[in-house]
């Protein structure tokens, strides 16, 4: 097939995130896909980018074909990094040192085709501190991402930054609205709301594409491009969560008596939870909105969809510790409920686990369990050196254990344990289990046939 492009060509390489989302696929889509039409002349884009790969997975399965397609002078965004940092995912995780390894090597492979490879950072996610303050959740890799471009020398697309910087301009409330987090009725592809804060919808990605195209220009990747003078329509982002709650009272006293069952499917009272903690449940179809409140004071309302779903979040983190949500219905007419109280403990951090067995000093066989406790935590990972070895739940009574399915060799082994719940991730547990190898059969002291 001949090759009939004018222009050096964009490629891209990442995960769910920049993923190329067909117009059906509405409210959920890729920035890269739009970013084309930002300048001039348009270049060819190959979107490589595939849910779920991680720098490792996409190395082995995408970038050979990737890189095969290149031309000299054609640009590469290296996009990867929001899979790796899953610490608490099978076979998502990725270590930071193979992480920041596997970027330098797939720079390296695409400068070697005559490319221009551009290492991008992880897009900021729509979660904000209970300040206000836009938190970083990428667990360091966007500066892994970062230490992996200075390292190749090659071009750096600090996209975490600009979106954090984005954001923060925008604030909670109208940062929401770029990314798949609707309301119940809020599309009707999610009737019953969708809560996603990290994946982008139409607007969102059209915003963040024009960005990255500018910022391309000025770090002088597109060096035969310029700015479109005049920027293509932008989609209309959804409606303004404030507006939901206009009618409702500022204050959980000033509440009804009407008829109306509000029920939470989840998290159940009194739980655990996460101060990005997502809420969900149904109501009577007599009721159209439902208004949340934190010690009197209102803190967010929802839409009741068709079914009588509901979903809700914070646009800001919860506090910690113990505190009590009260949800109140509304009527079309506005005539309130009774209240609801719902009671649930905030936890926005966790103690390093603790190791019990084996003791320091004894022996183990070749198949250790490894026991121990870990206060608020739904799962601890455990990992010998830099390699994850495996994951284990939390019980009720905060006890965990752990029993690998491969033996184990001879030997000390370094172990490093961390405890999760939700994105929660705690300071690692440090201990050595020394396996023996007595069990072995001793070779035969006695000469072996030919």
């Amino acid at each position: 097939m001949t090759d009939t492009r004018e222009v050096p060509a964009l490629f891209v390489a990442g995960d769910s995130v920049t993923q190329q989302r067909a117009k059906d696929s509405d409210p959920l889509s890729g920035w890269p896909q739009h970013l084309p039409r930002f300048v001039v002349p348009e270049p060819p884009l190959f979107n490589y980018a595939q849910e779920g790969h991680n720098s490792s997975t996409f190395l082995r399965h995408r970038a050979a074909t990737l890189v095969n397609l290149m031309r000299p002078g054609d640009v590469c965004l290296i996009a990867l990094g929001n899979t790796d940092q899953q610490l608490g995912r099978d076979n998502w995780y990725v270590p930071p040192r193979v992480y920041r390894d596997n970027l330098r090597r797939f720079a390296a492979a695409v400068a070697e085709r005559g490319g221009v490879p551009v290492v991008v950072t992880q897009l900021c996610p729509a979660d904000f501190t209970e300040d206000g303050t836009v938190a970083d959740t990428t667990g360091g890799y966007s500066e892994h991402a970062r230490a992996a471009a200075v390292e190749s020398g090659v071009p750096l697309l600090d996209l975490h930054r600009l979106t954090t910087q984005l954001w923060q301009e925008l604030g909670p409330e109208e940062t929401r609205r770029h990314f798949r987090w609707y309301d119940a009725g809020g599309h009707p592809d999610v009737p019953a709301g969708r809560i996603d804060s990290l994946h982008l919808n139409r607007a969102g990605a059209w915003r963040v594409a024009q960005r990255v195209a500018a910022e391309l220009v000025r770090l002088e990747v597109l060096s035969e491009h310029v700015l479109r003078a005049v920027s293509p329509q932008a989609p209309e982002l959804p409606a303004h969560p404030g507006r939901t709650a206009e009618t409702l009272p500022l204050h959980s006293d000033r509440t009804g008596t009407a008829p109306g069952r509000i029920k939470i499917r989840g998290p159940r009272a009194g739980r655990r939870i996460v101060p990005a903690q997502k809420f969900a449940g149904v109501a009577d179809r007599t009721l159209t909105r439902i208004g949340f409140y934190l010690d009197g004071s209102r803190i967010g309302a929802t839409p009741i969809g068709p079914k009588g779903e509901w979903t809700w979040r914070r646009t800001t983190y919860w506090p910690p510790g113990e505190h009590v949500l009260t949800l109140v219905g509304q009527r079309a007419d506005g005539v309130l409920t009774a209240p609801v109280d719902h009671p649930v403990h905030v936890v926005d951090a966790l103690e390093a686990p603790r190791v019990t067995m084996p003791r320091p000093g004894r022996l183990s066989g070749g198949h250790p369990c490894i026991r121990g406790r870990a206060p608020h935590a739904s799962a601890v990972v455990l990992f010998d050196g830099e390699r994850r070895i495996g994951r284990a739940p939390v019980r009720a009574d905060a006890s965990w254990s752990f029993l690998g399915e491969e033996p184990w060799h001879a030997g000390e082994h370094h172990l490093s344990v961390v405890a999760v719940f939700g994105p929660l991730v705690s300071p690692a547990a440090a201990h050595t289990v020394s396996v023996h190898d007595l069990g072995r059969a001793a070779p035969s002291p006695w000469p072996q046939p030919a």
